[in-house]
């Protein structure tokens, strides 16, 4: 055995003497075997604890999943996280909040607020032929990330850049992988502008002041 410099061995100020009882202490306990009855007291012993997941859930809204991890980090403890989010699941939010949570999602003042805009239809000419010619257009890659679509198990989403569904024009659509069209559900006004400067640099679309400039053919 080679030791570090400064380092004192285990064995330092021991006799031979007890190094040979220690030894033999190891060789008796190596190796035995436990007689039937222990084993079939130990079992019993296993069969009458409850585990601690019994009678428990363990599914949580994705909501819940995060205040209980904001919750640990502020020093509270797990038992109380599920309490809060038990208390929350179930709850029927009202219109009234609905509505804000849309009108922020929409960068907009409640005063401004008009509608759900996901529950708005989408315009005919948003078809099969048109999403596949947009990701054609954009190589196949989510113009966020860059990721490819041979990396993923599913078709590039076509997200409207300005939000407006009725306006299916090449201009107005990009393509997004899943993760990144999520994303663009809040600040609306950055990806808007993101995309449209994107599009501009690539493909020389027109925009002004984020209206969409169309050229005259």
């Amino acid at each position: 055995m080679v030791f570090k410099k400064g380092q004192i061995p285990w064995n330092k100020g021991l006799t031979k003497e007890t190094d040979i009882r220690v030894e033999k202490y190891s060789n008796t306990k190596r190796g035995v075997k436990q007689s039937p009855e222990n084993i079939r007291k130990n079992s019993e012993s296993h069969k009458r604890q409850i585990p601690w997941h019994k009678g428990k859930t363990n599914v949580y809204s994705l909501e819940a999943l995060k205040r209980i991890s904001e919750g640990t980090k502020r020093g509270m403890t797990k038992e109380i996280c599920k309490k809060i989010s038990q208390r929350q699941r179930g709850k029927i939010l009202s219109e009234e909040h609905k509505k804000k949570v849309s009108a922020g999602l929409q960068g907009i003042s409640l005063e401004n607020w008009k509608g759900f805009t996901s529950k708005n239809p989408y315009d005919i000419n948003f078809n099969n032929k048109f999403r596949r010619f947009i990701r054609k257009r954009d190589n196949q890659i989510c113009m966020n990330c860059s990721i490819h679509r041979e990396k993923l198990n599913e078709c590039l989403s076509i997200h409207h850049i300005n939000y407006d569904k009725e306006l299916t024009i090449p201009e107005n659509c990009i393509s997004l992988c899943r993760g990144c069209h999520t994303l663009t559900n809040k600040n609306r006004e950055y990806w808007q502008k993101l995309f449209q400067e994107k599009l501009f640099r690539l493909y020389n679309y027109q925009y002004k002041n984020g209206e969409i400039i169309l050229k005259i053919r």
